[in-house]
This record gives structure tokens, sequence and C-alpha cells, in this order.
């Protein structure tokens, strides 16, 4: 996995890329053992333009949160773990959508406020368990806007299954 720095890929970033995590708290090593994978968590890269300024900010859903949306360089400051860049490769979103990046945007910021898919991570032991309405889990919500954007179809599946979706690139790590 190539590796670079947040402030050396900010400039790259689009709204649509995934920022994914390898947290290290005792729930990160839960998911990521469930999941057998390196992601414990993932979120969607929004970049915002308002009077000459612009800001990457990450939009995800957390259990202790719910949706929020928050500077990068605020939650890269306070991550206990490792984070990676996942660019979304716009020609291939495009070639689903022309207007992807706007649709996404467009539904991401509208789940802003809403709470945490408790059932939904239960879902992945219990499949059973029906899903909650207007809650998301990190994955799920990140999904959920592709979705919207007509560029995924499956919404429901953990931060290791969305980055290798095909439109993403290979992770790149943020030292």
């Amino acid at each position: 996995m190539d590796t670079t720095t947040y402030l050396g890929v900010r400039d790259k970033i689009t709204t649509g890329d995934l920022l994914s995590i390898s947290g290290s708290d005792p729930v990160s090593w839960i998911i990521r053992a469930w999941t057998r994978s390196a992601w414990s968590h993932v979120g969607l890269l929004v970049r915002l333009s308002e009077a000459g300024t612009e800001r990457v900010f990450l939009l995800h859903a957390t259990a202790k949160t719910g949706v929020v949306l928050l500077p990068v360089s605020r939650y890269l400051a306070g991550l206990r773990g490792t984070a990676s860049w996942v660019r979304c490769i716009p020609s291939i979103a495009a070639s689903l959508n022309a207007h992807y990046r706007t649709d996404l945007l467009a539904y991401a910021l509208q789940q802003l406020g809403r709470g945490y898919d408790f059932r939904g991570i239960a879902r992945f032991v219990l499949p059973c368990v029906p899903a909650a309405q207007e809650r998301f889990f990190c994955s799920e919500l990140a999904a959920s806007a592709y979705r919207a954007a007509g560029v995924l179809t499956q919404t429901f599946q953990s931060p290791a299954l969305l980055v290798r979706e095909p439109i993403f690139e290979p992770p790149v790590s943020l030292a």
C-alpha cells in the first residue's frame, strides 16, 4: 500500500472519496476481526467551498454522534489508529451517472443528524434483524449515498467490502 500524508493528498481529494480507518480501540478490533479486514470504519470525504475558502470534511456515522460532518484535519488529529485515502475513480462513477458527485453530496448532507444504526450492526451477526429506517452505520451511510447517486446497488456492507468496490482505487495510507 502506498503511503503519504494528509497534506500531501488534500488538494487531490474530491467529494465522494473515502477515508478508511483502522482504529485501535476494542470495538475497532472486534469489527476488524469479525470482517477479517484491516478497516473498522469508513466515511465520505466532502470538499466544500465558500467565500473563497476550500475545506475537506468527513461525513460519517458513529455510535456516539450519529451522522456528522467535521473537518478531516480535526478528525485525524484525534484519531487513535491509522487512516487511508480511498479515491473514487471518476470515470467509472461518471459512466453510471454524470452528476454522481452532486447527487451523492445532496443525499449525504440530508442525512446529517440522523442516528446510528445499531440494528444494522446486529444484522451482521443475526441476518433476521430488520434494518432501521433513517439510521446508518458508517459504511451503510457511504454506500447509501453512492446508491442514491446511481453508482452502487448494495448498501449493507462492511467498510472492507465498500473499500473493495471497483469504483475505488486501492487505499493510500496517510502517515
